[in-house]
């Protein structure tokens, strides 16, 4: 039985966290304005007031990966009630030194600093020291960050998604931002964090000179082919945010969306969202790209991704270090109709992106009625139903 099912902060779990530091740790971020903390593998728990108020189901938290009682929480904050465009909507950083007992609002903490956040995780990692090509000088306390300094030139979460923004800066802090942050990469806006490898997305309209007037790493040549904000350059740090190249794609895309997939300390999955044309209809759909011993050189792995309005689904497997899944669209099923989560099928890759094949259905069923192949059929295959289930509904 769930042990906090009858208390009456309980209202349903967005997302469980094991602490990497400590597994008998484990966080669950509640639906409501309450999270749930168990520091004895989950057999108890207790609830404690999110810092999110109203937003905490929209909120992501980062548990430390060395210092077990260290908890981050990037939450949208409550000007956020007056629509997602309204031009102070923009998410506030916490950190708690308790697992979730209490926290600390750090924007507050850099007193102006920090107009507000958009993305951020801890610098240090697990795996830093044995994967990285420098040693890292990054502690417990560090944070990487992508911010708005200037409050005046926030422009809302809504209108950040269609564009991407020149006034979003890649940043790192040693001490909850309660001194001068460094400005480690001018424009940097999306940010992923997978072991040491740091991945940014800038706009194509940012110049390749940064604050310092030193220049940023970047082609100079394909900057000059896209040069506004709806075209965007990818960039890859392989000494957790130092220093950055800019990632090689074998094709020229109409539009630069990224989205950068969960990997490994090896590397991660890139997807690439792309317009393409099917029964007169155009489609959104994503392909995706890996990369071998250089990260910054990227090679098609996988076309024709799911696309729905919210996501791209490709996701990783946790546990299965170069395991993905990915549901493509099956161009024998799709017609003239928009297209619906039923005209995909899944694959799965087991080696980073490098082979794809269908699962298999199973051979053996412990009740019988769960068998939906055909007897004697040689081609029948998994559909496993992800993200895309909870935004369309399908059954």
């Amino acid at each position: 039985p769930i042990p906090w099912k009858n208390t009456s902060e309980f209202s349903g779990i967005v997302n469980m966290d094991v602490s990497p530091a400590k597994p008998n740790m484990v966080f669950f971020q509640g639906m409501g304005q309450y999270n749930f903390l168990s520091r004895d593998f989950g057999a108890t728990v207790k609830a404690f007031k999110a810092p999110a108020g109203l937003f905490n189901f929209m909120g992501s938290y980062m548990l430390n990966p060395v210092k077990a009682d260290y908890v981050m929480a990037l939450v949208p904050r409550e000007a956020c009630l007056y629509g997602p465009d309204d031009s102070s909507c923009v998410k506030d950083l916490y950190v708690s030194f308790d697992f979730g007992e209490t926290w600390g609002n750090i924007t507050r903490n850099s007193q102006k600093r920090i107009a507000g956040f958009w993305e951020a995780n801890w610098g240090v990692d697990v795996e830093a020291n044995v994967t990285s090509k420098v040693k890292s000088d990054y502690t417990e306390k560090t944070i990487l960050a992508t911010v708005y300094e200037d409050l005046d030139k926030v422009k809302g979460l809504d209108r950040w998604q269609y564009n991407y923004d020149k006034n979003i800066h890649f940043v790192r802090s040693d001490d909850w931002f309660g001194s001068k942050h460094e400005k480690v990469f001018s424009c940097g806006n999306l940010m992923k964090k997978v072991g040491p490898l740091v991945y940014l997305v800038a706009p194509a309209s940012c110049s390749l000179k940064d604050y310092k007037g030193k220049t940023q790493h970047g082609n100079k040549r394909s900057h000059e082919l896209a040069t506004d904000d709806d075209h965007a350059h990818l960039y890859v740090s392989e000494n957790g945010g130092r220093d950055f190249k800019e990632v090689c794609l074998p094709v020229a895309l109409a539009t630069h969306h990224f989205a950068i997939s969960e990997g490994d300390a090896g590397g991660a999955i890139v997807t690439a969202v792309h317009e393409i044309q099917a029964h007169g209809m155009d489609l959104k759909t994503a392909y995706a790209y890996t990369t071998g011993n250089e990260v910054a050189l990227s090679t098609l792995s996988l076309k024709n991704i799911f696309c729905d309005a919210y996501e791209c689904e490709l996701l990783k497997i946790d546990g299965v270090p170069g395991t993905f899944i990915a549901n493509v669209f099956d161009f024998k099923k799709l017609d003239s109709t928009a297209p619906t989560y039923d005209d995909v099928f899944s694959k799965i890759t087991f080696d980073g992106g490098a082979t794809w094949g269908k699962i298999p259905a199973p051979t053996k069923y412990a009740d019988a009625s769960c068998r939906r192949c055909v007897p004697g059929t040689s081609n029948c295959n998994l559909h496993l139903h992800v993200e895309g289930l909870w935004h369309t509904g399908t059954n």
